[in-house]
This record gives structure tokens, sequence and C-alpha cells, in this order.
């Protein structure tokens, strides 16, 4: 995940758009990758809204928008854990 200063504790909110939570392509040692799993899907024609949890996000969730191909390509289905990269350039971050 995006490195914060350690120095100073404060609380901020940290805003994205589900096409900026990607499910691929992952290069190796991206550090902006998390494990998530999949608690809801949604579908919505070509796309589906998919919403996931992980505990890098404590009792937050993120909707992630994945195509109904890659669903099925990769049998992905309520329960299901995948890895999501952020696209931290994407962030928004509010104090």
């Amino acid at each position: 995940m995006c490195e914060a200063d350690t120095d100073a504790a404060r609380d901020v909110k940290v805003y994205l758009r589900p096409e900026d939570v990607l499910a691929r392509p992952i290069p190796p040692g991206d550090p902006n990758v998390f494990e998530a799993q999949i608690e809801k899907i949604e579908f919505m024609g070509p796309y589906c809204l998919v919403r996931v949890a992980s505990p890098v996000l404590a009792e937050h969730k993120l909707t992630v928008y994945l195509s109904l191909n890659y669903l099925a390509e990769a049998q992905l289905e309520v329960g299901s854990r995948l890895p999501l990269r952020l696209m931290p350039e994407r962030m928004r971050i509010f104090e």
C-alpha cells in the first residue's frame, strides 16, 4: 500500500472510483496490491459491480468494476478471493 508519514497520527478520508481498482494486470512485486474477498456481485450487463472486503480495509468495503467475461474466466463468485491493485495516482485524500 501507499507509504504514510508514521510520525503524524491523523484521520484522513481516501476516495477512489470503482474503475480505479484493478483486478489485472498486476505486475509481480507491485506494492499497491492487496487480497480481497468478494461479498456481493451485482450484474449490470457486460460488467458487474463487485463489493469486496479485506483486512487491509478494516471495516470499509470497496466496489470494483469487473467484466462479466473476467468473472466467468476466473470462475469468481461470492466468497472468492482475488488480488486487487489500487491506482494511487487516482486517489483523492482529504483531511
